[in-house]
């Protein structure tokens, strides 16, 4: 394996690939420190402790404990692929057309896709930050221009990140969106181990 890589790095075309998927894979992995601002940091500990907030960080690789602007990563689009794909089996006859119009078709999937990925976007946004103020305040200001502040800044985030992900698939290596989402994964891989691990010891020494 080693020295396939060592081969493949060789070729210009395909080290300049790799780069590009590595360095576009590092600025994902920076936006989910990057906390959205207006969010009130010591709120984000009490968040960060709870069950579920760690189960969604699986996928956003930490980005939603730091409510950061890689929040919700690519589910948006992801869960709008999906959308477009269930309404195209025989349910709008329009998409079912583009569906057989081959790569014309495909673009204009595509297209609505986006569309529908914004307004998924802004409903996650509003939904999540709207609980997490009622429950745990982390909003500096509870005010409408405070919530449209911090919705905004998630979308632009989720939409920036699906950006990144169609960048990698065009000018990288491999699908742009699975490999963002197996990065948030394994980033979050060695905290999930400590976790485990101190909660296993702890179980032990109280028995």
């Amino acid at each position: 394996m080693l020295r396939t890589l060592k081969n493949a790095l060789k070729v210009k075309d395909i080290r300049n690939k790799i780069l590009f998927t590595l360095a576009v894979l590092l600025v994902y992995r920076l936006g989910t420190l990057i906390a959205v601002p207006g969010v009130n940091a010591k709120a984000l500990q009490s968040i960060g402790s709870t069950g579920l907030i760690s189960l969604l960080d699986t996928v956003s690789g930490g980005g939603l404990a730091q409510y950061s602007i890689f929040s919700m990563g690519v589910s948006p689009y992801i869960t709008a692929s999906i959308i477009i794909e269930l309404l195209s089996m025989d349910v709008i006859p329009t998409l079912t057309q583009w569906r057989e119009e081959g790569e014309t078709g495909r673009k204009k999937k595509d297209r609505v896709t986006r569309y529908v990925t914004v307004i998924l976007a802004a409903v996650q946004a509003f939904s999540l930050t709207y609980a997490f103020d009622k429950s745990y305040g982390i909003l500096r200001e509870s005010t409408p221009l405070s919530y449209a502040y911090v919705v905004i800044i998630m979308v632009a985030g989720a939409m920036f990140a699906m950006w990144m992900g169609d960048q990698i698939t065009n000018k990288g290596i491999g699908n742009g969106v699975s490999l963002l989402i197996f990065t948030g994964i394994v980033s979050n891989l060695p905290t999930s181990f400590i976790t485990v691990f101190n909660t296993l010891v702890d179980r032990k020494s109280v028995v």
